[in-house]
Parts: structure tokens; sequence; C-alpha cells
């Protein structure tokens, strides 16, 4: 652990503490962020994406 730590320049503690969190949430740990505002504008989009979408087959089926 010391090489790891000095590589990565954190103390072995940090290194110790971010095991330990791991190891008590698993994977879920380290896959969560807080969310922001940008997270309310990307599911506006999506949503406007889905619009557009669908709009666009219903365009399409009338031309056929």
């Amino acid at each position: 652990m010391p090489r790891v730590s000095r590589e990565l320049s954190v103390t072995a503690a940090e290194l110790s503490a971010w095991r330990d969190a791991f190891l008590a949430a698993g994977e879920a740990s380290l896959k969560s962020r807080p969310t922001d505002d940008r997270d309310a504008e990307i599911a506006r989009l999506k949503g406007k994406i889905g619009d557009l979408a669908m709009a666009y087959e219903r365009l399409e089926a009338k031309t056929d």
C-alpha cells in the first residue's frame, strides 16, 4: 500500500478509507455522484428527442 499511495500522491490512510468505503457499499459507491442542474436539462432534452423521434415516425408513415 505505501507504494500505491506514493504513486497516487495520497496517504495510506486515504487509501484505506477508500477501500473500506468500497467494501461497505460495493460498486454503487463508485458510480454515485451528486445530482446537479444538468440532470434536469438532460432529462428535458431526452424527452424532446423522444418527441421528435415520434413525430418523425408519424411523418415517415404518412409518406409511405
